[in-house]
């Protein structure tokens, strides 16, 4: 979504980064449209930053889909910003929201959904070995073969090896928190 004065420049599921000029060096303002967003539904907090015009919306997906959260959202929208035409603002919007519900944020794709689908089909394929294991084990017998196959010595070489399966090991099989990130 690009509006005259608003920009979309990052969506993750559950938040979006806009860029308004007119936040920008106006820290009144910056606290008005914080105040103001927050009261819509379905908008659970509201970060707007004066020093870099940026307004971060964590949003519930579901409460934005139900019914009059939109017309709530873009009027709160035209109450802050008054110059831009109601009807491009509800464009825009619709627009945002249904790329959302599609699961196809703008601004980047979904890598993470990618890279979860690439998994998954990766651990079908192979019988239940998904990339978790598999990029580690990689690394790990290339840095084997470099230490074994080298006729000088190098070590940095397969330590690198060595040390990038056991931390990439580490960091995609870390268990995880319930509850928690």
């Amino acid at each position: 979504m690009t509006v005259e004065g608003i920009q979309v420049v990052h969506v993750l599921p559950g938040r979006v980064r806009l860029k308004a000029a007119k936040v920008k060096g106006d820290p009144v303002f910056a606290q008005q449209a914080e105040a103001r967003l927050s009261q819509v539904p379905g908008i659970e907090k509201v970060e707007a930053k004066p020093t870099t015009g940026s307004i971060l919306i964590f949003y519930s997906l579901a409460e934005l889909l139900a019914q009059g959260a939109l017309a709530a959202l873009t009027d709160g929208f035209s109450e802050l910003f008054p110059e831009i035409e109601t009807e491009a603002l509800e464009l825009g919007f619709e627009s945002l929201v249904e790329h959302l519900a599609a699961g196809n944020p703008e601004g980047g794709g979904n890598l993470v959904g990618f890279c979860s689908a690439l998994n998954t089909e990766v651990g079908r394929v192979l019988g239940g070995v998904d990339l978790k294991l598999l990029v580690p084990m990689t690394l790990l017998f290339m840095g084997v073969r470099s230490l074994l196959t080298a006729e000088k010595l190098l070590l940095p070489v397969w330590y690198d090896y060595l040390w990038f399966a056991f931390s990439t090991f580490i960091m995609l099989n870390r268990p995880t928190i319930e509850g928690g990130h």
